[in-house]
């Protein structure tokens, strides 16, 4: 499992930005001149690091893959094509359903997934995988069954919304992907934080730029 997307990015130097957007998207990738970023919302279904982790690493096939044509500078991803086009019959969304894969697959390799024991409850089984790799239900249920480790009468009754397998113990994983957010000492925007502040604090200790200015980066 990786521990933290936020971690990954940082060591390959993908820019990564969180900051609260509209409630319907889930995250965006940018394309400026040879550089490219990836924004995840950091409000709507995104509070939950199981959701945001699919989302980034949705974005991330977008910011590996697809060609400047494609992303027309901006590609802005809605919840519902991050959490169920993968899954869809409608192949107008093919650019979509192979970040999904992509997204899942990178997540949850099919390689390491064990197969349910004959102990385990279906819900039990999606938990332990949620929890495992950091992925969420709806992204979960469906790469099990796409990949045949669980059956049609499984995905039949986790699709019943009182079937609906929460995980309250993800606090680990919260930890994880959301620390300069949660931990941060300044009282700043979302997107100002980590990287930046980084780098326009030092720029003032170092005596490169004024308070005000820094302030002023800073707001």
């Amino acid at each position: 499992p990786i521990k933290s997307m936020r971690d990954l990015f940082s060591k390959l130097s993908i820019p990564y930005i969180t900051m609260p957007l509209s409630k319907h998207i889930a995250g965006a990738t940018v394309a400026t001149e040879s550089s490219r970023c990836i924004v995840a919302n950091t409000v709507g279904q995104n509070i939950n690091p199981l959701v945001r982790r699919l989302t980034v690493t949705h974005e991330l096939c977008h910011l590996l893959w697809d060609p400047d044509k494609n992303l027309k500078s901006l590609i802005v991803d809605s919840y519902d094509n991050v959490e169920t086009s993968y899954f869809a019959a409608n192949t107008d969304h093919y650019i979509e359903q192979r970040a999904n894969a992509f997204a899942i697959e990178f997540l949850m390799p099919v390689a390491s997934i064990k197969r349910k024991s004959d102990t385990e409850s279906i819900q039990e089984y999606i938990r332990s995988n949620m929890l495992r790799y950091g992925t969420s239900f709806t992204s979960t249920k469906f790469h099990l069954r796409c990949n045949d480790f669980i059956t049609d009468s499984d995905l039949n009754i986790l699709n019943d919304p009182k079937n609906f397998v929460q995980t309250d113990s993800n606090d680990e994983w919260k930890a994880e992907e959301d620390y300069t957010l949660d931990f941060f000492p300044l009282m700043i925007q979302d997107n100002k934080k980590g990287v930046f502040s980084y780098w326009v604090a030092k720029s003032f200790s170092e005596k490169l730029i004024s308070l005000d200015s820094a302030a002023g980066f800073l707001g």
